[in-house]
């Protein structure tokens, strides 16, 4: 369930905390999971490390698919209720705080969300900024990119967040998004570094993560050229 709440609290230093920690970091060692491929998704698991007060997990998800940065963005950006539900769908909530700045090429959000998985939940409340890229070869390109802010900011939490769900935080994490050297396709990377604070069976953190990666499958659908979608339903049928 997405939805806004209302904030009062002055926001002007998280403008820059988002422009400088909402950065996809991509740069470990991934190890691809032979049984979490489906849909033309495929899972990799990055290092895992524990140390005192701290579980950190690491994961990602690769697609490839045809489809137009055009209609993407828009997705991303929350304009299309129908994407929403089936790309948040995994989350018990998600809500936006406040939308910090926004303009044609970027914006930036604070959002809390609420992550379930069997008898595993965390909260996690983060700065998320959407920017359009551009590769000196012509090609595009689109980031959402993930970071948590810093605890002590109790009053950015609307009032029943914190209701038993202990916290998590997400660190340099998010989607990446490229246009291929082949017109049309697109290559999408999802990635999470999630840090539980607390020691947690580590199946049930790989699940609760890859339940989350296991989202952008949903971008192949929506983010298919219209005409592509009806001769798909015609075959389907």
């Amino acid at each position: 369930m997405t939805k806004t709440a209302p904030m009062t609290t002055d926001t002007s230093d998280l403008i820059e905390e988002a422009d400088a920690q909402c950065i996809v970091d991509m740069d470990t060692t991934w190890e691809r999971l032979k049984h979490a491929s489906s849909h033309g998704v495929h899972v990799y698991r990055g290092p895992a490390s524990t140390s005192r007060g701290h579980f950190h997990r690491s994961m990602c998800a690769r697609t490839t698919f045809l489809g137009s940065l055009n209609m993407l963005t828009p997705l991303l950006r929350g304009s299309n209720a129908p994407f929403n539900r089936a790309f948040y769908g995994d989350l018990v909530d998600l809500t936006t705080l406040a939308t910090l700045y926004h303009s044609d090429t970027k914006q930036i959000r604070l959002r809390h969300a609420t992550m379930v998985y069997g008898t595993l939940a965390r909260e996690l409340v983060y700065l998320e900024t959407q920017e359009e890229m551009a590769f000196k070869d012509g090609r595009r390109g689109y980031v959402c990119a993930m970071h948590s802010v810093d605890p002590s900011h109790k009053a950015l939490l609307p009032p029943s967040a914190t209701a038993g769900v202990p916290r998590a935080y997400v660190c340099h994490s998010g989607l990446v998004v490229r246009e291929t050297t082949i017109p049309g396709v697109l290559d999408v990377a999802f990635v999470l570094h999630l840090d539980f604070l607390k020691h947690e069976a580590q199946t049930l953190c790989d699940k609760m993560m890859t339940q989350r990666l296991w989202s952008i499958r949903h971008l192949a659908h929506f983010a298919k050229p219209r005409v592509v979608r009806r001769l798909s339903s015609i075959f389907v049928k």
